[in-house]
C-alpha cells in the first residue's frame, strides 16, 4: 500500500470584497494564537518566555529524537523513534480521512471519560467496584476492585516493573499488623474550596480514626473542628451536623496544616494546631502554577476561612514570593519551627529532573519530610489548560530523591512521602521499595467518600456534592468516615500479603530494595524502546530503618532570643494571667522570626483574638528576617533599628512598628529600613515603618492595615483585603492581581503608569467613609514616629473653609520643596509651619493650596518676610548656574497675584528669568517633551531660560495649569540642574571621622577570651583544652582570638598552645586567620570560607559520631574554604564545596573531595584531595603542588591544562610528602577513607595525579630525576 499524499489541498482563491482583508505575516501569526488552544498558548508563552532554558523534561522519546530534534533536554527513560512516530503520525491520519470521520469527529476522551477512548486510571467502573467494597465492607468486592486493576492496560511505569525475591513466602500472620501500616498512610492536599466542607472533613475524619494524617490544602481551617466530639448521638453531632457517621473522640481536623504561595487562612491558631506543616512549593498535576479557586466555588464559608470575598476568584501566585533561593526556603522552614516547634516541617516537591539537588537543599534546610508529587494527581478547581502535559512521573522523582539523598548522607535526616495516582497496596509496595517511607491518596480517597468522577469539578456542580460548594448539591453528599477507613485497612492488608509472599515481615524490610524489581514482560510498540535501568539501580540503603526515620524527635532551630523571653518571668507571668508586661531587649541580624514563637504559645492558649493582656516589647538593633512574623492580637512591638525580609509575616493581630534610631544621619522617609516582602499573607494587625520598604510590600496581605513612606517593586501584589497607605514613592507593578483591600497613595510619587490595572480601578478618595479611616491611620503614623507631634494637627478656621477637594488634601503628592503655588498664602502658610517642624501641616496646606483659589487672609503678612527669606536662602544655597543652564522651578499663577509673582521672580532669579505672561506652569526636564489636551487660548509668549526658549501656551479658566514644552532646542539636556538642596547631615564631618568603629556585637570569641585559662595560656604562653557549642549563627569564630595573639606575639612568636574544639554547625569563616599554636578542631560541620587566610597553626573539621552517613560522601565544609592562606595545615574528613584553596599560598590540606575550581589561582603550599572532584581543577595555578586520587580515570579532562602539568606521583619526595600527609590525616580525623589507602599504599599510590605548575617542575617532589645536594639531604632530612 502507497502512503498516502500528504501534500496540502490548493484552496480555491476567493473573490476579493470589501470585507476581505489581506494579512500580514504577523497578523496571521496573532490570529493563529488566538484561535488555538488555551494549553498551547501556555506553552507557548513559557517556551517564549525562557528562551534556551530548556525547563521541558521529555518521557518516551528515544535519544535520535531527542538528540536531533530537543538538543540538550532531559530524556531519561528513552522511547519512540522516529519510525514509531511516523507510524503513529499515519494513523492519525488514515482515521481523520475514514467514512466514519467524515460524518463526526471521534472523541478520544482525553478530557473526560468516553467508552473506546483513551484510557483513565479513575474511570466509572472502578468507582463502581470500590464504591461497592467500602459501603459493604465486602473483602470479596474488595478483591474485584483489586483483579480490575491488575487488568488495566500499562498506563503508569510503574505499571512495567513487577515484583521477584529469593525468600520463600511467610504467613501472613507474621507481617506487621495493618493498624501499623495505616500509620503511613496520608491523603492528598485537597482544599476546603476545592472540594466541599462534608468531604474535607470526612477525609479528615477517617485519618485520624487510623493514625494516619490528612491534609488541609490551602485555605485554612475552621476551629470548630480543633477539637474531639463529645456530643454524638445515633452517628451525628450538633458540632457537625452535615456529616454522618460520626463517633464519640472524633477530630475533624487536618494532622498536615499547608502553608501554600497564597498564604490563605495562614493565621498563627491555624499553625499551633498542626502535628504537621507544609510548604506546597508546586503541585504535582500542574507544576509552575499557583492554586486557583474559581469565584462560584468561593462561598461565605469559604471567603471567611480565607479572608477573602463571597464570589471573588481566589489565585495563589506561582511562587511562593519569601522563597526565591534555597536559603529563602530554609528560613521559611526555620520560621514554622518558630511558631510550631512541636511539628514536624514537611517540603512538597514536583517529580521531574533535578529533584535530588532540591531535595538535598532541603534536606539541609533543616526540613523534617520530604514529599514527592507526581503528574497522576487531580484537582477540584484548575482550568483544563492548567492540568495536561505538565508534571512528571513519581517513580523518576522518588528514585533521583532517595538516590541523591543517600549519596549525600542526608538520606536519614528526612521522611520520604510519596502521592500521584494511588489507588491500591500494589502502588504502596512500589513505592516502599523505590524508597519512599509514607504514602499519600488523594483522588482515590474522594473516590471512597462518594465521588464519581464527572470531571465537573472546576463548575461548581459536582452532582454528589464531593466538590461542590452549592447547598443543595451538598445536602446529597453520600460519604461517611467509615468508608474510608475501611478503604484504607483494605489496602494495608493487600501490602501485608503481597509482604508475606515475597518472604518479609515489615515494609521496613524493603524499603528501599529497588533489588526486588525486574521488568516486566510486556510486547508494546510504545515501550519496547524503554530504559528502565535507572529505577532499577541501587546505590545503597540508609544507615536507619524507616521506623527510627519516622519517630526521630522534630528538628530544631537552636537557641533563639525568644526563648530568653518566654523565659522572663514578667513575660511568662503576664501571657498566663492576661496581664500587661514592657521590656526592652537588644537585638542582632542573627536573630531570626524573633516573636514568632511567642506569638505561637499565645496563640495556643487564646487563639488568634482571645488573649486580653498587653505584651509592649522593644527592640533595638538590627533585625534579621522574619522579624514579627505571626503576631497575635496584644502584642506591640517595636524595632528601633532596621529590620531584614519578611518583616511582619502571616501575622494575625497586634502592632508593628519599625522606626530608624536617632541621629542616623539620613533623612528616615528617604531610607529603606524594612526588606522584601513584608506583610506576607498578614491576616490582621497592623504596622506602621518610618521609611521605605522593598519589594514586594503587603503581598498577599488579607486584613492588615500598613502605612509606609515608600516601597519598591510589586507593591500589594495579589492583595485580597485590608488597607495600605503609602507616603512616598514607589515601584513598578502596582496591584497585580489585587483583588480586595484598598491602596492610597499619593499621585506625583505614584503615576498612573505604574499601577498595574488589569484588575483595579483608580480613583480619588471621594467617599466620605474613606476619610476617617486614612485620619485613623495618619494619627497613628503620628504617634509612633518619634520627633513628631502626636494627635491631629490643627488648621486655622480661616484655612477651613477652603477644604472642599478630599482627594487633593490626602491624595496628592508633595515635592517636599518649596514651590511656588496656585494661591500664593498656601505656600507662605507652609512654608511657616515647616519652620516649627510641622511637617504634615505643611503637606496639606501645600495641598489645599492646589485646589483651592482664595485671597490673603490676615496672618499671610506675618509669614511674607519669612517665605522670601527662605526662598532666597534656597537659592543661594544651590549649586551656581550660569547662563548655559536651566533651573527647573513649577509656578502655578493666578491672575490677582501676577504682580506679586513677577516681583517675586524678579527678587531670586533678577539675572536668570525673563518672565512674561499669565497662567504659567514650567517644568524644565531632560529632553522629554510633554503635551496637553488643555484648551489652548490665542495667546502665545515665551520664557527665555539662558539659552533656551519656553513657548507658553495660556489656558482659559482660573486654575487651569498651562502647559510648556521646548521649542528650541539650543542646550545640552545634561546642562538642566534642579532647583534643590536635600540637606545636610545631622553630625558635623568630624563627628562622623571621630565616631567609634562599628562592631559585631557579642561574638563566641568573647566568651573564650574572657576565659581565665586561655588568657592566661594567651599571657603567659601556655598550653590550654576547651571544649565549646557552637552554632550556624557564630560567625569568623577564632578570628578575634587570632589577632590578640598576633598583636602580642606576630605570626610566628607565639610559644603556647591553644586546643580548642568546638561542637556544632560553624557559621561562615570558621577558623580565619589562626596563628602558629593555635590548634582548632570542629565536630560538626561549617559554613563557607573555612580557613580564611591562615597563616599558621591547625584546623581539623570531622563529622559528629553517628550522624547516619558517611563521612567521605558527604559534604561538611563550605565554598572558598583556605583562602588566601599563608600558612598552616587542615584536615577535612568529608567534601569541601567550590573554589577550595583558592589563592592558598603555603598552607596545607587534606580534604577528600571538591566542588568545582579546586586550587584556583594557587601559588604554594599543598593539597590532597582524597575523593571526586568537580570541573576546571588548577586554573590559574602558578605555584605548590597537588595530589589527587583518582579511582575511577575520570579526573583528567576536570583539570584546567593551560598553566599545570599532569604526571603520576614518580618522585620519592613526592611519595614521602603525600604519605605523610595522608598518615597525619588519619591520625588528626580518623578518616576511614586514609586508613585504607594507608593499609593498600602499593594499591592506590599509582591512583594519584599530581599537578605541577611550571615553578615547581624542577622540585624533588616533582622530579623524579632531581639531583640533590649536600643542602638538600639537610633540608629533606629535618622535613
Amino acid at each position: 500500500m502507497s502512503p498516502p499524499n500528504l501534500r496540502p489541498q490548493r484552496i480555491p482563491k476567493r473573490k476579493m470584497t470589501r470585507k476581505t482583508r489581506i494579512l500580514s505575516d504577523e497578523d496571521l501569526y496573532v490570529e493563529r494564537v488566538q484561535d488555538s488552544d488555551p494549553g498551547l498558548q501556555k506553552v507557548a508563552l513559557q517556551g517564549m518566555s525562557y528562551c534556551g532554558a530548556q525547563i521541558f523534561e521529555i518521557y518516551g522519546l528515544g535519544k535520535g529524537v531527542v538528540d536531533l530534534a530537543f538538543c540538550g533536554s532531559i530524556s531519561s527513560i528513552g522511547g519512540l523513534t522516529f519510525d514509531e512516530l511516523a507510524r503513529d503520525t499515519l494513523s492519525f491520519w488514515v482515521k481523520a480521512f475514514s467514512e466514519d470521520t467524515a460524518k463526526r469527529l471521534e472523541n478520544f476522551g482525553f478530557i473526560q471519560f468516553r467508552p473506546g477512548g483513551e484510557y483513565h486510571g479513575n474511570n466509572p467502573e472502578m468507582s463502581k467496584l470500590l464504591h461497592k467494597a467500602v459501603r459493604q465492607k465486602n473483602e470479596s468486592a474488595f478483591s474485584v476492585y483489586q483483579q480490575h486493576l491488575a487488568n488495566r492496560p500499562v498506563n503508569v511505569l510503574r505499571d512495567l516493573i513487577e515484583f521477584k525475591s529469593n525468600r520463600a513466602p511467610i504467613p501472613v500472620g507474621k507481617v506487621e499488623p495493618a493498624v501499623s501500616i495505616v500509620q503511613r498512610f496520608c491523603t492528598g492536599g485537597m482544599s476546603l474550596g476545592a472540594i466541599s466542607r462534608e468531604t474535607h472533613e470526612a477525609i479528615a475524619i477517617a485519618m485520624n480514626r487510623i493514625g494516619g494524617k490528612s491534609n488541609s490544602g490551602e485555605g485554612g481551617e475552621d476551629p470548630i473542628r480543633w477539637k474531639p466530639l463529645a456530643d454524638v448521638v445515633d452517628g451525628y453531632s450538633p458540632t457537625l451536623p452535615h456529616l454522618k457517621g460520626l463517633q464519640n473522640g472524633d477530630t475533624a481536623t487536618s494532622a498536615i496544616k499547608q502553608v501554600a504561595s497564597g498564604r490563605f487562612g495562614v493565621t498563627p491558631t491555624f499553625l499551633v494546631n498542626a502535628d504537621q506543616l507544609e510548604i506546597k512549593i508546586a503541585q504535582g498535576a500542574k507544576p509552575g502554577e499557583g492554586g486557583q479557586l474559581p469565584g462560584k466555588k468561593v462561598s461565605a464559608y469559604i471567603a471567611r476561612l480565607r479572608n477573602s470575598k463571597p464570589g471573588v476568584p481566589l489565585i495563589s501566585p506561582p511562587p511562593h514570593h519569601d522563597i526565591y533561593s534555597i536559603e529563602d526556603l530554609a528560613q521559611l522552614i526555620y520560621d514554622l519551627h518558630q511558631v510550631n516547634p512541636k511539628a514536624k516541617v514537611s517540603v512538597k516537591l514536583v517529580a521531574e529532573a533535578g529533584i535530588g539537588t532540591v531535595a538535598s537543599g532541603v534536606a539541609k534546610g533543616n526540613a523534617d519530610v520530604i514529599q514527592i508529587s507526581g503528574h497522576d494527581g487531580g484537582t477540584g478547581a484548575s482550568p483544563i489548560s492548567s492540568i495536561k502535559h505538565a508534571g512528571g512521573p513519581w517513580e523518576l522523582g522518588l528514585t533521583e530523591t532517595h538516590q541523591t539523598l543517600i549519596e549525600n548522607g542526608l538520606r536519614e535526616r528526612v521522611i520520604l512521602r510519596v502521592d500521584g495516582g494511588f489507588k491500591s497496596g500494589v502502588d504502596v509496595l512500589m513505592a516502599a521499595t523505590m524508597g519512599a517511607d509514607e504514602y499519600g491518596f488523594g483522588s482515590v480517597a474522594m473516590i471512597a467518600t462518594g465521588c464519581v468522577m464527572a470531571r465537573i469539578c472546576h463548575t461548581n456542580n459536582c452532582p454528589v456534592g464531593v466538590a461542590s460548594q452549592r447547598e443543595e448539591l451538598r445536602a446529597r453528599f453520600p460519604g461517611v468516615p467509615g468508608d474510608l477507613v475501611n478503604f484504607f485497612l483494605y489496602v494495608a492488608e493487600e501490602v501485608r500479603g503481597m509482604l508475606a509472599q515475597l518472604g518479609y515481615e515489615k515494609l521496613d524490610d524493603i524499603i528501599g530494595r529497588t533489588d526486588l524489581f525486574r521488568p516486566r514482560d510486556i510486547s508494546l510498540v510504545k515501550t519496547q524502546h524503554l530504559d528502565l535501568g535507572y529505577i532499577l539501580s541501587n546505590v545503597g540503603l540508609p544507615k536507619w530503618t524507616s521506623t527510627m526515620i519516622r519517630n526521630q524527635d522534630v528538628h530544631t532551630n537552636g537557641p533563639v532570643l525568644d526563648d530568653i523571653l518566654l523565659a522572663d518571668p514578667e513575660i511568662s507571668e503576664a501571657i498566663g494571667n492576661e496581664k500587661m508586661v514592657h521590656k526592652t531587649i537588644k537585638i542582632y541580624n542573627v536573630d531570626r522570626a524573633v516573636c514568632g514563637r511567642i506569638a505561637g504559645v499565645v496563640a495556643k492558649k487564646y487563639g488568634d483574638t482571645g488573649f486580653a493582656g498587653q505584651l509592649n516589647i522593644t527592640f533595638t538593633g538590627s533585625a534579621g528576617q522574619s522579624f514579627g512574623c505571626f503576631l497575635t492580637p496584644g502584642m506591640n512591638i517595636r524595632l528601633v533599628g532596621e529590620a531584614n525580609d519578611y518583616v511582619g509575616k502571616s501575622i494575625s493581630g497586634g502592632e508593628l512598628v519599625v522606626t530608624p534610631a536617632e541621629n542616623t544621619g539620613f533623612c528616615p522617609e528617604d531610607a529603606t529600613i524594612v526588606g522584601n516582602t513584608c506583610l506576607y499573607g498578614a491576616t490582621g494587625g497592623q504596622i506602621f515603618v518610618r521609611g521605605k520598604a522593598g519589594e514586594r510590600f503587603a503581598v498577599r496581605n488579607s486584613l492588615a492595615q500598613a502605612v509606609v513612606e515608600g516601597t519598591g517593586d510589586h507593591c500589594c501584589e495579589y492583595m485580597t483585603g485590608g488597607c495600605v497607605v503609602v507616603l512616598g514613592k514607589v515601584g513598578r507593578n502596582v496591584a497585580a492581581g489585587m483583588t480586595g483591600g484598598i491602596i492610597c497613595k499619593m499621585k506625583v510619587e505614584c503615576p498612573v503608569d505604574s499601577v498595574n490595572r488589569e484588575i483595579v480601578k483608580i480613583q480619588r478618595v471621594n467617599a466620605p467613609v474613606g476619610l476617617p479611616s486614612l485620619w485613623s491611620i495618619k494619627e497613628a503614623l503620628d504617634d509612633f514616629n518619634s520627633g513628631k507631634d502626636s494627635g491631629r494637627h490643627q488648621i486655622p478656621q480661616d484655612l477651613m473653609g477652603f477644604i472642599e477637594d478630599y482627594e487633593t488634601v490626602f491624595l496628592e503628592m508633595l515635592d517636599r520643596k518649596i514651590c511656588i503655588g496656585q494661591s500664593l498664602l498656601y505656600v507662605w502658610y507652609a512654608s511657616f509651619l515647616e519652620s516649627k517642624g510641622k511637617l504634615y501641616d505643611a503637606q496639606m496646606v501645600y495641598h489645599i493650596g492646589i485646589s483651592s483659589n482664595a485671597k490673603p487672609a490676615e496672618w499671610v503678612t506675618k509669614a511674607h518676610a519669612f517665605f522670601l527669606e527662605r526662598m532666597s536662602e534656597l537659592v543661594s544655597s544651590t549649586h551656581e548656574v550660569d547662563n548655559g543652564q536651566c533651573i527647573q522651578f513649577e509656578s502655578h499663577i493666578n491672575p490677582w497675584s501676577n504682580s506679586t509673582m513677577k516681583a517675586l521672580l524678579k527678587k531670586i532669579t533678577p539675572r536668570l528669568v525673563k518672565f512674561d505672561g499669565y497662567h504659567a506652569t514650567n517644568k524644565a526636564y531632560s529632553g522629554k517633551v510633554a503635551l496637553s489636551s488643555l484648551k489652548k487660548s490665542s495667546r502665545n509668549k515665551t520664557i527665555e531660560i539662558g539659552r533656551t526658549k519656553y513657548q507658553i501656551t495660556g489656558c482659559a479658566g482660573q486654575g487651569a495649569f498651562a502647559e510648556v514644552y521646548k521649542a528650541y532646542v539650543n542646550c545640552n539636556p545634561d546642562d538642566v540642574v534642579a532647583l534643590k538642596n536635600v540637606g545636610l547631615p545631622k553630625w558635623t564631618s568630624t563627628m562622623i571621622r571621630n565616631q567609634d568603629v562599628h562592631t559585631n556585637g557579642p561574638v563566641l570569641d568573647d566568651i573564650l577570651l574572657a576565659d581565665p585559662e586561655i588568657s592566661e595560656a594567651i599571657g603567659n604562653e601556655k598550653m590550654v583544652h576547651k571544649t565549646i557549642k557552637i552554632y550556624n549563627v557564630d560567625r569568623a569564630v577564632c578570628g578575634r582570638i587570632a589577632g590578640v595573639v598576633a598583636k602580642k606575639y606576630g605570626e610566628t612568636g607565639f610559644a603556647g598552645q591553644l586546643n580548642i574544639t568546638f561542637t556544632g554547625s560553624a557559621g561562615q569563616s570558621f577558623g580565619c586567620f589562626l596563628t602558629p599554636g593555635m590548634n582548632i578542631r570542629l565536630v560538626g560541620e561549617a559554613n563557607d570560607y573555612v580557613g580564611k587566610s591562615i597563616s599558621g597553626g591547625e584546623l581539623v573539621v570531622t563529622p559528629a559520631e553517628n550522624t547516619g552517613f558517611c563521612p567521605e560522601d558527604a559534604t561538611i565544609v563550605g565554598n572558598t574554604c583556605l583562602y588566601g592562606a599563608t600558612g598552616g595545615q587542615i584536615f577535612v574528613r568529608g567534601k569541601a564545596g567550590e573554589r577550595f584553596a583558592v589563592r592558598n599560598s603555603l598552607a596545607q590540606a587534606v580534604v577528600e573531595g571538591t566542588g568545582d575550581h579546586c586550587c584556583e589561582y594557587m601559588t604554594g603550599g599543598c593539597v590532597v584531595v582524597l575523593g571526586k572532584v568537580g570541573r576546571n581543577v588548577a586554573a590559574g595555578m602558578t605555584g605548590g603542588l597537588a595530589y589527587f586520587l583518582d579511582e575511577d580515570d575520570s579526573f583528567i579532562p576536570k583539570v584546567n591544562r593551560e598553566i599545570v602539568k599532569i604526571q603520576r606521583v614518580n618522585a620519592p619526595v613526592g611519595q614521602m610528602q603525600l604519605k605523610s600527609l595522608i598518615e597525619a590525616h588519619v591520625e588528626k580525623t580518623g578518616s576511614g577513607k586514609g586508613s585504607v589507602i594507608l593499609k593498600e599504599w602499593d594499591k592506590y599510590l599509582p591512583l594519584f595525579w599530581q599537578l605541577v605548575p611550571p615553578s615547581e617542575e624542577d622540585t624533588p617532589e616533582a622530579c623524579a630525576d632531581y639531583e640533590k645536594s649536600a643542602a638538600d639531604e639537610v633540608t629533606l632530612q629535618s622535613a
